[in-house]
């Protein structure tokens, strides 16, 4: 059954109990006390009490608890941290990784028996379970790869797999009931060893892909968090910079072998004219090959001393055609440069088939001879590409370790790049600053929640005028705020609007016995940077010295301010505010 309201005599009453029990709110154990006290119902005081008290929530079960996320993600972070712990000491994680991976294969391969049963076409189960063996292996080392960002570790891990994969080879060999000689155990080993060698070239070169992909985007993640960085963060890095260039604890300047190596000088010079040339000698070598060929009638021959020979030269010519690649991209400077290089080598090379050379006559217009030039062209665009990619690796880390160590035009020159960045963006800005009046003495006398209330909605209540003018909150403070503005006028008539607007505010929302009396000063100056994340500058300084000139209800503003609003009537005081005329604004309200 609900209980009468408190009358209009007994809400003052009420209000002293509510205030009672905020500060002992053991005393609501007795509410008959309570009642006696204030004068107030006792049926009254104990539904107050009994309504305050929540009721105890019902345990939480499977079907009224509540899905989320936290649960997996708890799981992938635990995940990550074991992944980053697991690939702290990368050669012994490969190791470990790669004996697993052999001994599981191993295992597998033993207890497979000689007649199993095909589960997916011609695969079995012991078929399955290697294959995924090795994928697993592959991709935790992929993993380290990718998360370290250093092509070394391919080579290692590459070397790592050699050397076990043909140690279980050995075993397996040796335990075989099939051989019986140590010929064929010591053949079957040379075999498994140049067999896994040109696997382990193709390890090698995927796992430095993925080295060269993470250490790209870890680049690229340190490039964002630089471009993200605030300006109190740019201010630490600033003077962090600043204090190791006065230190002079500067360690010799290392160089870098992109920039000092004898390929590096010759291709800074004409890298157009460099490849051009080196394409030509190669294509002109592989056509002499094909000559040979025709003319000794090598092809479908068997082997012969010049067909070895020739063989021999092919894989050289490769060999050289992937190092001038390899090299275009090193030292070509970006990726365009270097696919644009590539094309060009690639055009002068297919010129060369248009020639009608003797015995095997102009080839260019043939299907397969395109198709291959094609083909050959897009591998070299992917080389290029990836090798570019690493040069630029190469060149941030290069500056990277000589910002560590301290070199001085580095230290420098990045100083320099900070202060351009803290220049940029600089504008002429407008500040409001408010402040009410006695409000130390308006909060002591009131109670604390409406206190809090009355502030809260006052901060509100301007900032809703201020942005109906097109103004932005810079900062608002208990009981004073600071406003931006880009134009003087449209400043002043918010300043109006809110000296207008107040007597409406301190009858319908100011809860507090004494109305809120305020003093506004404006002032505009240049800002360098954004205001919103500059700690201090001289613009907000002033206004705030300016402010304090005002009489209450009044608003003061400086000489430059002044000059912009032609229209309005100003009474100058006599003496000057950070050697700036101040006004008093004749007409404060609308």
């Amino acid at each position: 059954m609900p209980t009468e309201a408190p009358s209009e005599t007994s809400f003052e009453a009420a209000s002293e109990l509510l205030r009672h029990l905020r500060h002992r709110p053991a005393d609501a154990n007795d509410p008959r006390a309570l009642a006696e006290k204030f004068g107030l119902p006792e049926s009254l005081v104990t539904a107050v009490v009994t309504g305050a008290r929540r009721p105890e929530s019902a345990p939480k079960t499977v079907l009224t608890r509540k899905l989320t996320l936290d649960g997996p993600r708890r799981a992938v972070k635990r995940l990550r941290e074991s992944s980053r712990k697991l690939t702290g000491k990368p050669l012994s994680f490969l190791i470990l990784t790669a004996v697993l991976g052999v001994f599981t294969m191993m295992s597998i391969e033993w207890a497979e028996p000689v007649k199993p049963v095909k589960l997916f076409f011609t695969f079995s189960a012991y078929d399955i379970g290697s294959a995924t063996a090795v994928l697993l292996t592959l991709i935790a080392q992929g993993v380290l790869y990718y998360r370290r960002g250093m092509a070394r570790f391919p080579a290692m891990g590459g070397l790592v797999m050699w050397v076990t994969s043909l140690i279980a080879v050995t075993v397996n060999a040796i335990a075989s009931p099939k051989n019986d000689s140590i010929l064929e155990v010591l053949f079957t080993v040379i075999f498994a060893a140049i067999a896994g060698s040109f696997f382990v070239a193709l390890y090698i070169g995927g796992g430095t892909v993925l080295a060269l992909l993470g250490a790209y985007a870890r680049t690229c993640r340190l490039d964002r968090q630089d471009e993200q960085m605030s300006r109190a963060d740019l201010l630490d890095r600033y003077f962090d910079l600043q204090k190791r260039l006065e230190k002079g604890t500067t360690k010799q300047r290392v160089a870098e072998w992109l920039d000092t190596s004898l390929p590096a000088r010759i291709f800074r010079r004409g890298v157009w004219p460099v490849g051009l040339v080196g394409n030509l000698a190669i294509e002109s070598l592989v056509l002499l090959g094909n000559v040979l060929q025709r003319v000794f009638g090598i092809e479908g021959a068997g082997f012969t001393m010049l067909g070895g020979v020739l063989f021999v030269l092919q894989i050289g010519l490769f060999v050289a055609r992937l190092v001038l690649w390899i090299t275009v991209g090193l030292f070509s400077g970006n990726v365009q440069r270097g696919i644009a290089v590539m094309t060009g080598m690639a055009a002068s090379g297919y010129l060369l088939l248009f020639l009608p050379i003797p015995v095997i006559g102009a080839r260019a217009t043939s299907l397969p001879t395109l198709v291959t030039a094609l083909f050959v062209m897009l591998v070299s665009y992917v080389v290029v590409g990836f090798s570019a990619l690493a040069a630029d690796i190469q060149r941030h880390n290069s500056r990277d370790r000589q910002l560590a160590g301290n070199d001085p035009a580095l230290l420098m020159a990045e100083m320099l790049r900070i202060q351009w960045r803290l220049a940029e963006a600089t504008s002429n800005v407008c500040v409001m600053v408010v402040d009410a009046a006695k409000s130390a003495q308006m909060k002591a006398e009131a109670d604390p929640l409406t206190a809090e209330y009355s502030f809260r909605e006052y901060q509100e209540w301007m900032a809703e005028i201020v942005k109906g003018f097109g103004g932005e909150v810079t900062a608002t403070v208990g009981d004073g705020a600071i406003f931006e503005f880009s134009d003087c006028e449209v400043a002043f008539q918010a300043a109006r609007r809110v000296h207008t607007d107040l007597d409406r505010f301190n009858r319908e929302i100011n809860r507090l016995a004494s109305p809120f009396r305020i003093r506004i000063g404006l002032h505009i100056g240049e800002v360098v940077g954004d205001i919103n994340e500059v700690q201090f500058t001289e613009v907000i300084d002033i206004a705030a010295h300016v402010q304090g000139a005002a009489p209450v209800g009044g608003i003061a503003v400086t000489g430059p301010v002044a000059t912009c609003l032609v229209d309005e009537k100003f009474i100058p005081l006599a003496d000057p505010i950070d050697n700036h005329t101040v006004l008093i604004a004749v007409e404060s309200t609308e």
